[in-house]
Formats: structure tokens, C-alpha cells, sequence
């Protein structure tokens, strides 16, 4: 009789084990892991200045979607964050050339980015791009901003807005620069060799066309 008892109290204690399973089992929300969920998670450790966390988040979301132009300035406005502007100026480049050409906001990234690395001629062309393109976008107030201490703060002259030839030599100039960068020798070349033809004076496009033709 006591061996029986303790069976049932066994066969009970099982059930009950088997009941509670499987309510805790029903109770379980499913996590959906999409570039979604890598890019709430990269924001939130953004939000925590936990930089290489949120790096690391949003090269997964990318993963997932590597068509997502939000998902790259994301990661590029980070890295710039962290001080790595030549790596955010590949990314912005990137979006432009080959995922977005509409996303004009990339230009006054790479304005940004440019004067953070003191190269203030090209932050000042391409925050001009961007309001040109853009005279009343989200970014249009910082844009003139960053023009007036360029032009006010470091003494230095203003561009021509309507010079548009040296805007696109420039232009032409810093992609095939992103080209050399990411051992598209082909592609650079094809720029380079434009821009020394039409531009003989132009040493810079002369000593990148150098080098690429070194690399090959």
C-alpha cells in the first residue's frame, strides 16, 4: 500500500511537472531576430555610448539587409563618433554609388566628416551639395551653420555656389579616391585618367593616378 501511495503521489508529481512545462512552454514569446531587432539593439547601446556594441549590432542588421541605405548611415554616423571618419566617408560613398543616390543626407555626412578632418575645402563643397539638394532638408540649419564657421571662424574664402565644374571635379576626384580605397583599381583609373586629361594642373588626381597604377 505504501509503495502504491507513492506511485500515484509520483504520477501526480510528474503530471503536475508536465503541466507547469507546458504552461511555461505557451507562455514563451517567440523573439523575431531581423535587422530590425539588430538595429533597436544598436540604438540602444548607441543611446549608452557603448559604440562598439552598437558597431557590432548594426553590421548584423546589414547582414540581414544589405539594401538598407538607413542601416549604413546609422553605422557611419557612429563610426564618425568613434573618429573613424575615413571608414564612415566609405560607407556614405557607398550608399550614394551603389544602394541610393537620392539619399542626399549623405552628403552632409561626409561634410561633417570632412571637417572633422580638417579638410575644410571639401566639407564646405559638399555641405553646399547638400543644400542644394536639399535647401529645406532635416540638415539644411546645420549645414549653413558649418558654412559660416568656415567661412567666418577660419577666415577662409568662400566658394563660388555656382561654380558647379569644381564641385563635380571634386566630386569625381573623392570617388575615385573610394575606389582606390577599396582596390577598385579598374574604376579609379577610368576616373583619374579623366580628370588628368581635363585637368592637367590637378596634382592630386595626378599622385592618385600614380598610385593606381602602381597597385595594378
Amino acid at each position: 500500500m505504501v509503495y502504491y501511495l507513492y506511485k500515484i503521489r509520483m504520477m501526480e508529481e510528474q503530471m503536475i511537472k508536465q503541466q507547469y512545462a507546458h504552461k511555461r512552454k505557451s507562455n514563451i514569446v517567440p523573439i523575431k531576430v531581423d535587422a530590425s531587432f539588430y538595429c533597436e539593439r544598436a540604438i540602444k547601446s548607441l543611446n549608452r555610448l557603448k559604440f562598439k556594441k552598437a558597431v557590432r549590432y548594426f553590421h548584423k542588421a546589414i547582414e540581414l539587409e544589405p539594401e538598407n541605405a538607413t542601416f549604413y548611415c546609422n553605422l557611419a554616423g557612429v563610426l564618425a563618433e568613434m573618429e573613424k571618419f575615413d571608414e564612415s566617408n566609405r560607407l556614405l560613398w557607398h550608399v550614394l554609388e551603389k544602394i541610393d543616390p537620392s539619399m542626399f543626407e549623405c552628403y552632409f555626412y561626409l561634410s561633417s566628416n570632412y571637417a572633422n578632418l580638417m579638410d575644410f575645402d571639401l566639407a564646405e563643397q559638399y555641405a553646399m551639395k547638400y543644400l542644394e539638394k536639399c535647401a529645406d532638408g532635416e540638415w539644411a540649419d546645420e549645414a549653413e551653420d558649418l558654412l559660416d564657421f568656415i567661412t567666418v571662424e577660419l577666415q577662409l574664402p568662400s566658394l563660388d555656389s555656382n561654380n558647379e565644374e569644381d564641385l563635380e571635379v571634386t566630386a569625381l576626384h573623392d570617388r575615385a579616391r573610394y575606389h582606390l580605397e577599396e582596390g577598385r583599381f579598374n574604376e579609379a583609373k577610368e576616373l583619374l585618367e579623366g580628370l588628368t586629361i581635363d585637368h592637367p594642373d590637378f596634382y592630386a588626381a595626378r599622385n592618385n593616378l600614380a598610385l593606381c597604377y602602381y597597385y595594378m
